[in-house]
């Protein structure tokens, strides 16, 4: 073999080399960004508003459960939230009790 041929072949295994750490690189990112978009998917499910996720009739007999003091806060959220917890099919069981 030639210098020139040892070179070249020197050459190609360097730039092979190149090739697979940049390849290495790009998967190592590829995760990191799918770790981050999973992490804000995560993020938007936990921010959710419960009453928008379970709908009025679930969060109804959630409320049911509660005293009347933990209830009432919920009247201050927003509108949907007040519409749901003014029910009087939630209020006329904790008015019985006092």
């Amino acid at each position: 073999m030639e210098l020139r041929e040892i070179e070249e072949q020197e050459n190609d295994v360097v730039l092979l080399k190149k090739k697979k750490m940049k390849m290495k690189l790009r998967k190592k990112r590829n995760r990191e960004e799918r770790k981050e978009q999973l992490k804000e998917e995560e993020t938007e499910e936990l921010l959710q508003d419960p009453l928008e996720a379970f709908g009025g009739d679930i969060m109804l007999k959630i409320l049911q459960n509660l005293k009347s003091r933990s209830v009432a806060p919920t009247l201050l959220v927003s509108r949907a939230w007040n519409d749901v917890a003014s029910s009087d099919t939630l209020w006329t069981p904790k008015n019985r009790g006092v």
